[in-house]
């Protein structure tokens, strides 16, 4: 007669990381690894702690990692409690409570704006505006051009061919305003202006 035996290793964290670089920037997700596919039926996201508090984190199950959505700021150490309650497929649980640290540096600079191409602000609105999100810029350069319906496909043309070249042309319509604006934003720090 014959006898077939499974042995599983013991569940272990492995590694922990930010992203998808080396290094750790505000807003990327941070990944704990473990050896072997954690139970994600039994886990909740009180077994993860995070210090500071890290408000609105999410906190999922991907196979064999755990991985921390949430508005982490610059030039922040993150110190995250593994609960040793967390379990993996086979049902074995890590031996302790383990601690990992990530350290947040400062973030490149960004900005955001409206993701489409055509956007309509209220003509009835005392004061009409447009809500970009910065990280780390001081200072923002403003173009304003008024445009007729006409503007349409030269303006599509535009914005095809700008990305292309390092001499833009100008973008169609009569140039109303042009000039650099000051933000009052604190560094690494999300901000809406």
């Amino acid at each position: 007669q014959s006898y077939s035996f499974y042995t599983y290793a013991p569940l272990k964290l492995i590694d922990h990381r930010c992203g998808w670089s080396d290094r750790c920037r505000p807003l990327m997700p941070l990944t704990i690894e473990f050896n072997n596919p954690i139970d994600a039926e039994s886990f909740s996201e009180g077994m993860i702690e995070i210090s500071p508090e890290l408000p609105g984190a999410s906190v999922d199950v991907y196979g064999n990692t755990v991985q921390i959505m949430g508005m982490t700021e610059g030039r922040t150490t993150y110190k995250v409690k593994v609960s040793r309650e967390i379990t993996d497929k086979f049902g074995q649980t890590l031996m302790r409570d383990e601690n990992v640290r990530f350290e947040i540096g400062s973030a490149d600079p960004f900005l955001v704006g409206p993701d489409k191409r055509f956007i309509t602000l209220d003509p009835a609105a005392s004061d009409p505006s447009i809500s970009l999100y910065v990280m780390n810029y001081k200072k923002l350069d403003v173009q304003i051009y008024a445009v007729q319906p006409s503007d349409w496909q030269p303006f599509l043309t535009y914005l095809d061919e700008y990305r292309w070249t390092d001499r833009p042309q100008n973008p169609p319509g009569k140039l109303l305003l042009d000039e650099t604006r000051s933000v009052d934003t604190t560094t690494d720090t999300l901000s809406e202006v």
